[in-house]
């Protein structure tokens, strides 16, 4: 079949690679003609090509589910482009990059289908949550792929506003439970996409950011509430487990990160006079819990603690508050920052 589409279609790899990913994003693993679909495309010359200089190992027969051989695939891209780019530069870059553009044709229609039949109550958890995988694994992986700055109608955008950022959010609407219980279990791979793309340098990426932040941080309950309703942990601090490992960039990648937390959170949270009690509620609580994660991080993080915190305990210092909660979560907080600036200041 796949000779005779050869002779018969141009581009036929690619095209197979494209209709592949649609079908990935669009059924629910697990599922065994996906499964066979997607060995077949794993075999063709078009990821032959990126798997022989990136030297990724081909999943085993055992891996029968076609969301991780989807992650398979992303994961080969990424190390790929990492390859071609030490080796010849931008140009080779460009050319990868109009190659995924190509196999993302209609991805990004088909995931955000899924993502409003979630709002008509027509998905059910499972198939959503395969929808939120596959682009949060795809973010993780291959941000810098699907995303080029100052182009709107990139993958990136289009995927973020779409599933992480929609236009309810911002209008103050609900949404619907099965979407935010996915949103929940994978917004930290979109984060980690998004960090990788040194929002410091970039307006846009740290534009989604700050929204993220503000929309989700009073959203999700911290650990200490989760406790009590057994909901996890809060994704803006899974995040820093999510964009894990032990190379330099990564390291660098968690120290930008908390410290873009701590001076949003200082800024629109805490010194901000117009937030509400509630939003300042969560937001005290979040940096109570942020502190228990810096713990195993002082090292890395020191230059922006050492900036982050004195600024977060002056913006406290001067915060008046008249809820009785919020006046002894603004002790416990700075209490905390000092506890942490001490054993920071203190000889090793």
């Amino acid at each position: 079949a796949c000779s005779e589409l050869e002779s018969r279609v141009t581009n036929s790899d690619a095209r197979l690679v494209q209709a592949w990913l649609r079908c990935c994003v669009g059924v629910e693993p697990p599922n065994s003609e996906m499964t066979r679909l997607s060995r077949i495309v794993l075999g063709r010359r078009e990821f032959a090509n990126y798997n022989s200089l990136a030297g990724t190992i081909v999943p085993s027969d055992e891996v029968t589910a076609h969301d991780d051989l989807a992650v398979h695939f992303f994961d080969c891209l990424a190390q790929y482009a990492d390859i071609v780019c030490a080796m010849d530069g931008i140009s080779s870059l460009a050319q990868l990059k109009q190659s995924v553009a190509y196999y993302l044709k209609d991805f990004v229609a088909v995931a955000t289908a899924q993502s409003r039949n979630a709002a008509a109550a027509a998905a059910t958890r499972d198939s959503l949550g395969n929808v939120y995988l596959l682009c949060g694994q795809l973010f993780r992986l291959c941000a810098g792929l699907i995303y080029t700055r100052g182009m709107a109608d990139c993958v990136l955008p289009r995927l973020l506003d779409s599933l992480i950022l929609p236009g309810a959010l911002y209008a103050g609407k609900p949404i619907p439970q099965a979407q935010l219980a996915a949103i929940k279990q994978h917004l930290p791979l979109f984060i980690c996409g998004l960090l990788s793309l040194n929002p410091q340098t970039d307006a846009y990426i740290e534009r989604k950011l700050k929204d993220i932040v503000v929309h989700y941080l009073p959203l999700f309950p911290t650990q200490t509430q989760s406790s009590i309703h057994h909901t996890g942990e809060h994704p803006l601090l899974a995040t820093l487990q999510n964009c894990g490992g032990a190379c330099r960039a990564a390291a660098e990648r968690r120290a930008a990160y908390v410290g873009f937390l701590l001076d949003f959170i200082q800024k629109h949270f805490v010194a901000k006079k117009a937030v509400s009690g509630t939003h300042l509620t969560q937001a005290l609580r979040f940096l109570l819990e942020l502190l228990k994660h810096l713990a195993p991080l002082k090292k890395e993080c020191s230059s922006v603690l050492q900036s982050g915190l004195p600024n977060l305990l002056n913006s406290l210092s001067m915060l008046s508050v008249n809820a009785r909660t919020n006046r002894e979560l603004v002790l416990q907080v700075t209490r905390a920052v000092m506890t942490f600036s001490s054993a920071m200041a203190a000889p090793k």
